[in-house]
């Protein structure tokens, strides 16, 4: 006597479906944040080199004026 399953196969395909596109879900988040996380560090090195070249520029300006 064979015992066969009482659930249907289309619940298994939906449930494989769900469960992969959870996973996309989760990777899509973390490729997100990742992102976020690159764009804040590049704009935090953007900001202290323009502070660092208009400190520079302001010596140089400083020193042209005691010249004249």
């Amino acid at each position: 006597m064979e015992v066969t399953s009482a659930i249907p196969t289309s619940f298994y395909i939906i449930v494989g479906v769900l469960v992969v596109a959870n996973f996309s879900s989760l990777i899509a988040l973390a490729t997100f944040i990742y992102k976020a996380g690159m764009f804040v560090a590049d704009t935090r090195s953007g900001i202290k080199d323009a502070k660092t070249s208009a400190v520079r520029a302001h010596i140089r300006i400083d020193k042209l004026g005691e010249r004249t």
